[in-house]
């Protein structure tokens, strides 16, 4: 089991990996601003996130991160579509 840091830096260690060189140039930026989560009370703290936290750090590193993430190891497949969850469910 590693923890989130540990997994990207594995990841390094494979040239061909794209997660791995997407993530080498972005590594300190990226951690720097989940130190923000880390310490909220969503992981490891007491502290709230609040709009700006996520206005700066997620909206504007996170999530770009994440979403050439997803496009670096699945591309633009098309076949693949998001799945809708039940908007209800009937237990009997």
């Amino acid at each position: 089991q590693l923890a989130l840091r540990n997994s990207y830096e594995l990841l390094k260690q494979w040239p061909a990996d794209p997660l791995g060189v997407l993530y080498q140039p972005a590594a300190d930026r990226l951690f720097d601003q989940l130190q923000v989560r880390n310490y909220s009370i969503l992981a490891h703290g007491l502290r709230p996130v609040t709009a700006i936290d996520y206005d700066q750090r997620f909206q504007a590193v996170i999530i770009p991160f994440i979403e050439a993430g997803l496009k670096a190891v699945i591309g633009d497949q098309t076949r693949f579509e998001s799945v809708q969850f039940p908007r209800h469910i009937t237990l009997t």
